[in-house]
């Protein structure tokens, strides 16, 4: 779910918007989940310049990161290449220790409880129901998880603190409530 976001909103359809848009400014993103939550993260260089107004980069990309809450696209051939790419992970995984032993962690744990549940899966197991089964079960995902009162967002930048909040409100102000 978490790649899916990277790969196209509405308002910027393009694949390799959000991060050829963060490279014009020396910046990177990543993004991660762990066993309860997502975390997406960025980095853009600005200078020490204009304290009244947010640079051009971080407004840009924070522009484009609130995109993955509002409108992304959930393309399904993007839905079928990370798909691959997770296979990909998945079988690179089962050679190393610190994968096998977590999975003995989780073998040993109560059943009833979630983190006995497998916590990856490859290219068979996530389409079991078929593609477009699972097109539409990340869409539902997104839609009930991805909500404001689920988010948490930290921006940290050399404009003051009246600008960036402002920054904020221009960029994630568009996430329903």
């Amino acid at each position: 779910h978490e790649h899916m976001l990277f790969l196209g909103t509405a308002k910027y359809p393009s694949e390799d918007e959000y991060e050829n848009y963060l490279n014009q400014f020396g910046g990177y993103s990543n993004a991660y989940t762990d066993m309860e939550d997502t975390n997406y993260y960025f980095s853009v260089t600005t200078t020490a310049g204009d304290k009244e107004r947010t640079s051009e980069a971080l407004h840009g990309a924070l522009d484009r990161l609130s995109q993955f809450f509002i409108a992304p696209t959930f393309d399904r051939d993007a839905v079928d290449r990370e798909l691959k790419a997770i296979d990909s992970e998945y079988v690179m995984s089962k050679t190393s220790d610190s994968w096998r032993n977590f999975q003995f962690l989780k073998s040993t744990c109560n059943p009833s409880h979630p983190f006995s549940k497998f916590g990856c899966g490859n290219y068979k197991t996530l389409t079991e129901k078929g593609l477009d089964h699972l097109l539409l079960e990340l869409q539902r995902f997104w839609r009930d998880y991805y909500q404001t009162y689920n988010l948490r967002l930290t921006v940290v930048g050399h404009a003051s603190l009246d600008a960036l909040p402002s920054t904020v409100v221009e960029t994630f102000g568009q996430l329903p409530i």
